[in-house]
């Protein structure tokens, strides 16, 4: 397990407790709108949304709850490398029907935290992502965890993540603050409220803990509603 894993190799860390703190957000968003199948994406690539989504993962598994991580970023995966797994089976392994999927679940170093990994990248992600058998996957996986977290190419790049608008609960933005651009973000945004789909909110990546440090993680803050103003 690599070492960005915190909240399972120092969960005693501040940066562990800042990912408690977004597991807590994250159920005040559940009041009106469960959120139990939930896209992490980001404006752009390399904002640390595996590294975010990941760790929020064992934040609810530390809770007790059954959990799955699923791969959706179908042309540059990292879950896999975080959690020391290799790729050689995983969802696409699925999705074209040579795997079942008990076949391509990995179990991990965090107990009742599974991985379904991207598998053998394929050279249609969207349509792969989109089709009734990645629905019928994802309804299985609904059924045996309480909580599905996909993790998925950043949604400014290409439209994979929305291709899942249907069949997810909400999404959620990472943003990292040094390359925080406002446009970007609003029209992200934008591209996920006109979807239909639900927003539940923006992580903000590496912003300060202290007014005078940076950790390598920073402080991942929670905006629900809102373009990166903190309320």
């Amino acid at each position: 397990m690599k070492n960005r894993i915190v909240t399972s190799l120092d969960p005693k860390s501040t940066n562990a407790e800042v990912f408690r703190n977004l597991r807590t957000n994250v159920f005040f968003a559940e009041v009106d709108h469960p959120l139990r199948t939930i896209v992490m994406t980001s404006t752009c690539g390399g904002e640390g949304k595996s590294t975010i989504l990941s760790n929020y993962a064992v934040t609810l598994a530390d809770m007790g709850k059954r959990v799955v991580l699923v791969d959706c970023d179908l042309r540059k995966p990292m879950l896999g490398k975080l959690f020391d797994k290799t790729t050689k089976r995983g969802l696409t392994n699925v999705l074209i029907g040579n795997k079942s999927l008990e076949e391509s679940l990995y179990e991990t170093e965090v107990e009742r935290l599974n991985l379904l990994d991207a598998g053998p990248l394929p050279p249609n992600p969207s349509e792969l992502l989109g089709s009734a058998v990645m629905r019928k996957t994802l309804n299985a996986l609904k059924e045996r965890y309480e909580y599905v977290l996909i993790d998925t190419p950043p949604i400014g790049a290409v439209t994979d993540a929305m291709m899942l608008k249907d069949i997810v609960d909400g999404y959620i933005l990472t943003v990292e603050i040094d390359r925080l651009d406002k446009r970007e973000l609003e029209q992200s945004v934008e591209t996920i409220r006109k979807s239909q789909a639900y927003f539940i909110g923006t992580v903000l990546n590496k912003a300060p803990v202290h007014k005078s440090h940076y950790s390598y993680y920073g402080y991942y803050g929670y905006y629900p509603e809102t373009y990166g103003e903190e309320k």
